[in-house]
């Protein structure tokens, strides 16, 4: 290959095919993605769902752990680690 070659999307239009992530203006809960997965599991072989969401104001993330319609709420992730050894997951 002597000149770069543009990937065609799934959609067939090029107007995403070339989009690139920089880790600086990624979310915190998006840049951690295999340690957020990981605890979605914990989570889910325990019956809880651990969601993010990003308020629109500022951008801030928490994280939500919700079971049978009873939810908790925390700002960072170790807090989230820590409610898990507290019920009984994998530390």
């Amino acid at each position: 290959m002597s000149a770069a070659q543009k990937s065609e999307c799934q959609s067939g239009d090029w107007q995403n095919a070339n989009l690139k992530t920089d880790a600086a203006t990624v979310a915190p809960a998006e840049n951690i993605g295999k340690q957020y997965a990981t605890l979605q599991a914990q989570f889910a072989l325990l019956g809880h769902s651990l969601q993010h969401t990003r308020r629109a104001d500022d951008g801030r993330v928490t994280f939500v752990v919700s079971r049978w319609n009873q939810s908790r709420f925390f700002s960072h992730l170790n807090d989230v680690r820590a409610f898990l050894t507290q019920i009984g997951g994998a530390a």
